[in-house]
């Protein structure tokens, strides 16, 4: 949230005992960080903050920063949606994370010794959902936009193709891998299927902080909840986490490569054609999830089940 502009005289200087709740207006007990925008480079914004009353050891920190002007903020990084402007924007906002994030997946995994759960899966499906593998395929192949593709630039195709890679890798083995075999171990498949696909859609609420605006961020939010159930039932019907991951990264670098605007030619930019027979593959896909529902969720028993 942002607080109202305030205006100080050359010299001048300002003090708030409580910044949350004189400038924020937010109860106690909130939580967050603290960014100061400035106009300019003269700025010095000093902050102190005291410790619980009823803590042991009791005392103050504090430190004194420069304000940042506003043209600085966000001078390294790149907004959500320019991530697919250049190839550099993918390595550094896309790729150099989710490597990050995939190398911490490997080690969290192989210390609990998860590979096995994580990678296969035993519950099983309804047989209406096996198509489900099929349709993506499907939406994959028609809905890369491959004259597009021809006219993007070498390093971008790589660097996508790279992130397409991780993405899968990381959010499946994240989500649908560890999230999973997680929420089974006390939870019936009904709930294992709710928590792991409201968690995968809540990591996408992250994008509204990153630039992107309000309303595509609701938008993303309903259409990964729709993804994430459509690739929770991939991996219970095709008995493997391998396809999912593998799906994923293609749909990824599909996005990515048909909205970029790293063309060879500047002058041959076009605008992105809307992925509309994809976005159709997935709602067919989405009613394939709900047809097979009550077969794969027959009740609400405490620990999953084998669903054939």
């Amino acid at each position: 949230m942002q607080s109202q502009q305030f205006s100080l005289a050359a010299g001048a200087g300002v003090r708030y005992a409580n910044v949350l709740d004189s400038v924020f207006g937010l109860d106690p007990d909130q939580v967050g960080a603290l960014a100061v925008e400035a106009s300019g480079p003269e700025l010095l914004a000093m902050s102190r903050t005291y410790n619980l009353p009823s803590a042991k050891v009791a005392g103050t920190f504090g430190q004194e920063l420069p304000g940042i002007p506003a043209d600085m903020l966000i001078a390294s990084g790149v907004k959500y949606d320019e991530l697919t402007d250049t190839a550099t924007n993918v390595r550094d906002a896309a790729v150099v994370p989710l490597a990050v994030m995939a190398v911490l997946l490997l080690l969290v995994t192989t210390i609990l010794g998860w590979w096995r759960p994580v990678l296969r899966d035993h519950v099983g499906a309804p047989r209406i959902w096996r198509w489900i593998a099929m349709l993506w395929v499907v939406a994959i192949v028609v809905g890369l936009d491959y004259s597009r593709i021809a006219k993007l630039d070498s390093s971008f195709i790589l660097w996508a193709a790279v992130a397409g890679v991780l993405v899968g890798f990381s959010e499946e083995t994240a989500y649908r891998g560890l999230a999973v075999t997680a929420f089974r171990s006390g939870y019936g498949e009904n709930r294992v299927w709710l928590f792991s696909t409201l968690l995968f859609m809540y990591l996408h609420a992250f994008n509204f902080v990153a630039g992107q605006d309000l309303g595509p961020t609701l938008f993303q939010l309903v259409f990964t909840f729709v993804m994430g159930s459509v690739l929770y039932a991939i991996r219970r019907s095709t008995g493997t986490l391998i396809v999912p991951m593998i799906l994923h990264g293609a749909w990824d670098f599909m996005s990515f490569t048909g909205s970029s605007k790293a063309f060879k030619n500047p002058a041959e930019l076009v605008d992105p054609r809307a992925f509309s027979v994809s976005m159709l593959a997935l709602v067919v896909m989405a009613v394939l999830f709900l047809v097979g529902f009550r077969t794969a969720f027959p009740n609400n028993a405490e620990t999953s089940s084998v669903v054939e």
